[in-house]
């Protein structure tokens, strides 16, 4: 099982660099659900419930024994309340780390390839940027909501 105090392997495996180097994609789409169950603070157990799978099922994902087809990543995404962005952004960070040495994924200023390319960097910014606004416009909301609750009904 994945942990966040555990992170991938310092040197990938020859077999997980090789499948990144046929350009296999989603190669970490089991290592990426099993750290988003884990900031969840969800067992597997807990996660499969929720999402109406396997508990098994939901190991052989997490271990990269199968991937899971598109209706069951989208149960499990909506149970980890969670958006398919998130989830592939993390792959796809994890699918590049796994074909460079560790210290030449960090050294992106020195002439590496980034994780994302400047122009994914700007688009990401912009979608991050609009979220936020909706998320504080929601805040703000909620606030006055409870607020004009308060004024309406004195609490005893």
């Amino acid at each position: 099982m994945a942990s966040l105090d555990s992170p991938p392997p310092a040197h990938p495996t020859r077999e997980a660099r090789k499948r990144a180097a046929r350009g296999e994609m989603f190669l970490h789409v089991g290592r990426a659900l099993s750290v988003l169950r884990e900031l969840r603070g969800m067992s597997q157990a807990a996660l499969a419930r929720k999402a109406g799978i396997g508990k098994s099922q939901l190991s052989k994902y997490e271990n990269s024994k199968e991937h899971p087809k598109l209706d069951s990543l989208e149960k499990i995404l909506r149970a980890l309340g969670g958006r398919p962005l998130m989830l592939f952004y993390l792959v796809e960070a994890l699918d590049r780390t796994a074909t460079e040495a560790p210290m030449e994924a960090l050294l992106v200023g020195a002439g590496f390839e980034p994780v994302i390319s400047a122009s994914e960097e700007v688009s990401y910014g912009k979608v991050m940027t609009e979220l936020l606004a909706l998320f504080k416009a929601q805040i703000e909301v909620r606030a006055l909501a409870g607020v004009s609750k308060d004024k309406r009904a004195p609490r005893s």
